[in-house]
């Protein structure tokens, strides 16, 4: 998986200094999806699950407040 599509606009658009859980995730979300997307029929992984799976990695690493920084 590629993540230049995170690293040039959430980097451009927020600043490293800024960047709280909740950004951060929801790049690597919408990342992940595109990425699905531009696999197209030979993925195996539906879309509409990877927000649930990222928050649950969250969790596992006991990350519950997504509004502070890292």
């Amino acid at each position: 998986m590629s993540y230049r599509w995170l690293d040039e606009n959430y980097q451009r658009r927020y600043g490293l200094r800024d960047w709280t859980w909740r950004k951060i995730i929801e790049g690597i979300i919408l990342e992940h999806k595109r990425q699905i997307e531009a696999d197209g029929p030979k993925s195996k992984m539906d879309p509409k699950y990877v927000s649930l799976i990222w928050h649950n990695i969250l969790k596992l690493a006991n990350i519950k407040n997504l509004d502070e920084m890292p």
